[in-house]
C-alpha cells in the first residue's frame, strides 16, 4: 500500500497543480503532485552534503562539525500514518565529531557491490576515504593533489577501486584506490574556469565528463589526457551533470540558466531537447525506471516553490509530478534501495530535513517512453482544440491529467541563443522569443534587405515553416524578391520536414543566393557591411577563429619531437591596419582581411589567396632585373629524443629481474646500461650489484656500508635500505 499523500482538487494542496512557463494564473500545464510518506528534521546537524549508499539501507549526512548516518529500519518501523515523529528524538541516527575548519564540499558512497562499504568525503583540497566497518569512520585512504578546492567526486559504476576527482584548479584526477600515493590520470582543461561537476559513463565505464562554467569537456580514460569532445552547453554554469542509464552517448546538464539540456556526444552542436524552467536549475538526474528524470531548483531571491519536479524524457512541455514539503531548497537526492516494488527518493534539504518519497505505478506510468509514431507530433484541428486525432494519449498513460498537445522540442529561445550574430554581411534587429517574431537587416553587394520572420506555435514539427515578410527599407526588384523568397521557403521547408529549426540557414542561404546574383566579372567589390566582410569565402563564417601558428613543436609517443617554425627573411607582420584575426599566414600583412572593422566602407582589391606569396620577398628590393627569386620555405626537424626521456624501451627489453640472484641481475643491467649509453644508470646498478653480492674483500672504509667481514650484506638493514633506495 502507498503512503503518499494527495489531495484532489479543491484541498489544501490540490491533485494538480500548475509548475513552470511563464504567463497567467491558470494557464501553465498541470500535474500531480505528492507529499513525502516519511520526515525526520536534525537542526543541529547543518550538513550540506548527502549521500546515499549502495543498499539503500545508510544515510550519510555531512558537515562542517558533525558526520552523521541515519539508518533507514527507522523508516521501516514507522507507522505510515504519522510519518512525523517527534524531533528529539534521533531514531536510528549516529552522530560522529568532525574537527575541521573546513565544509564539506562533496561527499559520495561507491556504487558497486565489491565496494559498498567505502564512503568518499571531500573537504577543501583532500579526499579521505573512509569506512564503517568498526561501527565509527575509520581512515583507509587519504588522497591530495588537488591545489584548490575540491567541487565534486564521482565513482565508478563497474571498477569499485576507480574514483573521480575535479577541482578549481581546472584538473580532473583519476584516483586507483590500490595506489593511492597519486593520480593514475590527471585531466586537465586549459581554460580560465575551474571544473565544478564530473561524473563517469553509466554504461561503459570508459568516459568522463566534466564541467567548466557553460561549457563541457568529454574525456576518453583509453585515449589520453586530451578531451575527445567539447561542448558548448550552456550560456551559464553548468551546476549538475547525469549520464543516461541505458545509452552510452546521452547525458543531460542542469544549469543556472534555468533549463536541462538533452545531450547526444556524437552530435554536439545542438541540445537534443530542452526543459525550461523560471528558476536556476541545481540538479537533474535520471530516473532507475521507466524513461523519466527528477530535477530539482533554485527560487529566485530564495522565494517560490521548493519542491521536486519528475519529468518524462519524450515530453518536455510539463513536469508529470511535483514532490512537495520541503521548506527550503533541497540541496542533494538520491534514489534509496533496489529491491523494492516501489522506488523511494530520499532528499536532504536546507531546511534540514530529511524525507522519502515512494514513487507508486501511477507516476510510473506517466514516466514511461512513448511510443515512437508520437515522435512526430500531431496537428489540431481549428475550432476544436480539445479533440486529439488518432487517440495518442489516452487515459491510461496520462491519468487524472489534461491532454496536452506536443511542443517544439527545441524552444525558440535556445534557437535564438545558438543564432550566430557574426554572420557576415547580417545584422539582428529584433529577436523576440515571446511574440515568436525576429527582425533582421541583410546587406550584400548594394541590396539592403529588411526581413521579419513569423515562427508559428508548432514550428519546427510537424512541417511548420516559419512566415517572411519583406520590411520597409528593402531594395529589391520584383524578379530578385519573387527568387530570393522561394530560396527561403525551401530552405525552411527542407529542414523542418526533419524537425530542426531553420532561421540561420534561411539567412545564409539568402546571403548566398544574392552574391550569385550579383555580377562577379567586378573585382572591387563595396562592402556594405563593414562588420565582418573579411571573410569573403562562404567557408568561413565563424569569427572565432584561432591565430594562425607560426611555429610549433609536439612530442610523439615513440621518442620523436617535431618542429617548424617561420623563415627567418620573411617578410615583417604588420597588425597595425588589422582588428580581426587572420584566418591564414597569408592574411598577416593584409589583403582579404584588411581594415573590416572601420566604420566607413572600404574598396578591397582582388588578391591571390595563395600562401606563397607571403613567403616572397618584395620585388624593389631585387637589384637585378629578371634574377629569379629564390622561395625560402621553412623546414620541418625531427628529433630523435629518446635520449633524454626518463623511459628506453631499449632498456626495458634487455633488463632482467631475478630474486635469486641478485648480483647477477645488477651485473646484466649494467651491461645493458653501458651498452646503450646510459652512463648514469651504470653507475646505479655498480652500486647496486656491490651492496648485493656477498664478499669479504672489503676494505676499511667499506666496513660503513657492510660492517663486519663475514656473511651476506643484504643482511645489514643499512644495505638492504641503500639497495631498495637505489633500486
Amino acid at each position: 500500500m502507498s503512503s503518499f499523500t494527495e489531495s484532489r482538487a479543491g484541498g489544501n494542496l490540490g491533485g494538480l497543480i500548475g509548475v513552470g512557463g511563464a504567463g497567467a494564473v491558470g494557464s501553465e500545464p498541470l500535474c500531480l503532485q505528492r507529499k513525502s510518506s516519511w520526515v525526520r528534521e536534525y537542526r543541529d546537524l547543518q550538513a550540506n552534503v548527502m549521500s546515499v549508499d549502495w543498499t539503500g539501507s545508510w544515510i550519510l549526512l555531512a558537515g562542517r562539525r558533525l558526520l552523521a548516518l541515519q539508518s533507514l529500519r527507522d523508516y521501516e518501523a514507522t507507522d505510515a500514518s504519522n510519518p512525523r515523529m517527534d524531533d528529539t528524538i534521533d531514531c536510528g541516527l549516529r552522530k560522529f565529531q568532525r574537527h575541521s575548519k573546513y565544509e564539506v564540499t562533496a561527499a559520495e558512497w561507491a556504487i558497486c557491490q565489491n565496494s559498498q562499504e567505502y564512503c568518499a568525503i571531500a573537504t577543501c583540497q583532500q579526499i579521505e576515504v573512509v569506512t564503517w566497518r568498526s561501527g565509527e569512520p575509520t581512515l583507509q585512504h587519504s588522497l591530495r593533489a588537488h591545489t584548490r578546492m575540491i567541487t565534486d567526486i564521482d565513482w565508478h559504476s563497474k571498477v569499485p577501486h576507480l574514483l573521480a576527482s575535479c577541482s578549481i584548479d581546472t584538473f580532473t584526477h583519476l584516483w586507483d584506490l590500490r595506489d593511492p600515493r597519486k593520480p593514475v590520470l590527471s585531466l586537465s582543461a586549459v581554460c580560465m574556469s575551474g571544473a565544478s561537476q564530473v561524473g563517469f559513463n553509466r554504461v561503459s565505464g570508459n568516459l568522463v565528463a566534466t564541467a567548466h562554467d557553460g561549457d563541457l569537456r568529454i574525456w576518453d580514460q583509453r585515449k589520453g589526457s586530451c578531451p575527445i569532445q567539447y561542448i558548448t552547453a550552456h550560456l551559464s554554469r553548468i551546476h549538475g551533470i547525469n549520464w543516461s542509464h541505458d545509452h552510452e552517448t546521452s547525458l543531460s546538464t542542469a544549469s543556472q540558466d534555468g533549463t536541462v539540456k538533452y545531450f547526444d556526444i556524437n552530435n554536439p552542436r545542438r541540445a537534443e531537447k530542452i526543459i525550461t524552467t523560471s528558476c536556476p536549475v541545481w540538479r537533474a538526474r535520471y530516473t532507475p525506471f521507466a524513461d523519466g528524470l527528477v530535477t530539482t531548483s533554485v527560487p529566485q531571491q530564495g522565494r517560490g516553490e521548493n519542491s521536486l519536479l519528475m519529468w518524462n524524457n519524450s515530453k518536455q512541455d510539463a513536469p508529470i509530478c511535483a514532490l512537495v514539503g520541503h521548506t527550503d531548497v533541497v540541496l542533494d537526492f538520491a534514489w534509496g534501495r533496489k529491491d523494492i516494488h516501489d522506488p523511494e527518493l530520499i532528499t536532504w534539504s536546507r531546511d534540514q530535513t530529511i524525507r522519502i518519497w515512494r514513487i507508486d505505478e501511477e507516476v510510473r506510468k506517466l514516466c514511461e517512453r512513448y511510443p515512437p509514431d508520437d515522435d512526430d507530433g500531431f496537428m489540431i484541428e481549428e475550432g476544436n482544440n480539445a479533440s486529439l486525432p488518432g487517440g495518442k494519449f489516452s487515459m491510461s498513460s496520462c491519468p487524472k491529467s489534461p491532454m496536452r498537445e506536443k511542443q517544439p522540442s527545441v524552444s525558440l529561445q535556445h534557437e535564438f541563443s545558438l543564432l550566430n550574430p557574426n554572420i557576415p554581411h547580417i545584422d539582428i534587429e529584433v529577436l523576440d522569443p515571446i511574440k515568436r517574431t525576429a527582425t533582421v537587416r541583410i546587406s550584400v553587394n548594394g541590396y539592403v534587405i529588411m526581413l521579419q520572420v513569423n515562427f508559428p506555435p508548432l514550428y519546427p514539427n510537424n512541417g511548420t515553416v516559419p512566415e517572411f515578410h519583406y520590411c520597409q527599407g528593402t531594395s529589391l526588384d520584383d524578379a530578385l524578391s519573387v527568387t530570393l523568397m522561394k530560396v527561403l521557403r525551401t530552405t525552411a521547408s527542407q529542414r523542418v520536414k526533419k524537425g530542426r529549426t531553420c532561421l540561420e540557414q534561411c539567412l545564409r542561404a539568402l546571403v548566398n543566393q544574392l552574391k550569385k546574383s550579383f555580377n562577379n566579372g567586378d573585382r572591387h567589390l563595396r562592402l556594405q557591411s563593414p562588420r565582418l566582410e573579411g571573410a569573403l569565402s562562404s567557408a568561413l563564417h565563424d569569427a572565432c577563429v584561432p591565430f594562425p601558428k607560426t611555429s610549433g613543436v609536439r612530442f610523439s609517443q615513440v621518442g620523436i619531437l617535431v618542429t617548424f617554425s617561420r623563415p627567418l627573411n620573411t617578410k615583417r607582420i604588420s597588425l597595425k591596419q588589422q582588428n580581426t584575426t587572420p584566418r591564414a599566414l597569408s592574411a598577416l600583412s593584409g589583403g582579404y582581411l584588411g581594415n573590416v572593422m572601420g566604420s566607413q566602407p572600404i574598396l578591397y582589391a582582388h588578391r591571390d589567396p595563395s600562401t606563397s606569396s607571403f613567403y616572397l620577398p618584395d620585388r624593389k628590393s631585387s637589384r637585378h632585373r629578371g634574377s629569379s627569386v629564390k622561395i625560402n620555405v621553412s623546414p620541418v626537424h625531427v628529433y630523435d629524443v629518446s635520449k633524454i626521456l626518463y623511459v628506453s624501451r631499449e632498456l626495458a627489453e634487455n633488463y632482467i629481474i631475478s630474486t635469486t640472484n641478485v648480483a647477477e641481475m645488477c651485473r646484466h643491467n649494467r651491461s645493458a646500461a653501458e651498452k646503450y649509453g646510459r652512463p648514469d644508470l651504470v653507475q646505479c646498478w655498480s652500486l647496486a650489484e656491490m651492496i648485493a653480492q656477498p664478499s669479504t674483500d672489503f676494505e676499511t672504509d667499506d666496513e660503513l656500508l657492510c660492517p663486519g667481514s663475514s656473511g651476506d650484506c643484504l643482511r645489514r638493514p643499512s644495505a638492504r635500505k641503500l639497495l631498495h633506495s637505489v633500486a
